[in-house]
């Protein structure tokens, strides 16, 4: 299912405003606009155990990983997820990772921060 991120923001705020979602709420969501965005990739949503953890996606290229996303909950400051042992023994470990809070992404390689983006702002 293809998905603007206009789309995505508004399912994201829609369902973050019933109050009652958790982190995994948005994941299908998120999963539907990285494919769209990334048309000739492959992710995969909870992935299997990997040396380092449980990575919450997996972005593959003809079969072989390229990128892994660390997700936290909608509206977390991104600081809290990426001071977590998890997300530093990824960075130590994973060429290309991404943490996200579903609105805010953080893109790592070599453990390094090489930039950071929103895609939109919560609405109250």
């Amino acid at each position: 299912m293809e998905m603007k991120v206009s789309e995505y923001i508004e399912k994201v705020n829609n369902s973050n405003i019933l109050g009652i979602t958790s982190e995994n709420s948005f994941r299908g969501d998120l999963q539907n606009l990285l494919e769209t965005l990334l048309p000739n990739l492959s992710v995969t949503k909870e992935p299997m155990c990997i040396e380092y953890g449980i990575p919450n996606y997996v972005i593959s290229e003809e079969g072989l990983p390229i990128a892994y996303i660390k997700t936290t909950d909608i509206g977390t400051d991104l600081n809290e997820l990426d001071g977590s042992e998890d997300v530093r023994k990824y960075k130590s470990s994973l060429r290309n990772l991404i943490t996200t809070n579903y609105l805010d992404f953080r893109w790592y390689k070599d453990g390094e921060l090489i930039t950071t983006f929103s895609l939109g702002e919560l609405k109250e």
